[in-house]
C-alpha cells in the first residue's frame, strides 16, 4: 500500500519564450559572478537550482520513506546518457529510486507518441530545437545555441556580454 503524488518540478529556465523566470534568473546571474559562470566541469547551477530544491520537496513529502521518480531520458540524448541504467538509485539524492520508461526510445517514437495520442508539448520543438532544457546550460549543443540567438535573442545577448564582461575581469 503506498501513496502516488504527482509532481513537475520546474526550476530550472526552459520555458523559452516566457518571462516567469526574472526572480531565479536574477539570482542566477548574481550567482554567476560569484562562483563563475556554469561549466562542463562545474554545473553548480544544477544543484542549486535543481536537485537541491528537489531534494529538499522529497524530504517534506517522504519523509524517511523512498521515494519512486519518473525521467523521461533518453540514451540517445548524448554519450553520458547513453550509459545510464533503466532503473537505478539517484546519485545526487539519497532516497530517490528513478525509473526512466522511455530510455530507449528514439525521436520518432516520442513524436509518432505524442502525436498519435494529440498531447501537447513546449512549443520550443516547433521552432527546431531538439531537447528543451536549461537556456544557459553549458552542454547545449551548438544547434541550441544558434537558436537561442535567433528566437530568444535577448536573453541569448545577455548571456554572451555577461560570458565576455565575466572574462574582461
Amino acid at each position: 500500500n503506498f501513496d502516488l503524488e504527482k509532481l513537475f518540478f520546474d526550476k530550472c529556465f526552459h520555458l523559452l519564450f516566457t518571462d516567469d523566470y526574472n526572480d531565479e534568473e536574477s539570482q542566477f546571474f548574481q550567482l554567476s559572478r560569484k562562483f563563475g559562470p556554469p561549466s562542463r566541469v562545474m554545473s553548480w547551477c544544477c544543484s542549486i537550482f535543481k536537485t537541491g530544491p528537489i531534494g529538499n520537496l522529497f524530504r517534506q513529502i517522504a519523509g524517511e520513506n523512498k521515494i519512486l521518480t519518473y525521467y523521461g531520458i533518453r540514451r540517445n540524448e548524448s554519450s553520458s546518457r547513453s550509459k545510464y541504467d533503466k532503473i537505478s538509485k539517484s546519485p545526487k539524492i539519497s532516497k530517490q529510486l528513478v525509473d526512466s520508461p522511455i530510455i530507449d526510445w528514439y525521436d520518432a517514437d516520442i513524436w509518432l507518441y505524442l502525436l498519435s495520442r494529440e498531447i501537447d508539448f513546449n512549443n520550443a520543438y516547433r521552432f527546431g530545437f531538439r531537447r528543451v532544457g536549461c537556456i544557459y546550460c553549458p552542454n547545449n549543443s551548438s544547434w541550441s545555441e544558434f537558436l537561442f540567438k535567433i528566437f530568444i535573442r535577448e536573453k541569448s545577448q545577455k548571456w554572451r556580454s555577461f560570458l565576455i564582461d565575466f572574462a574582461d575581469d
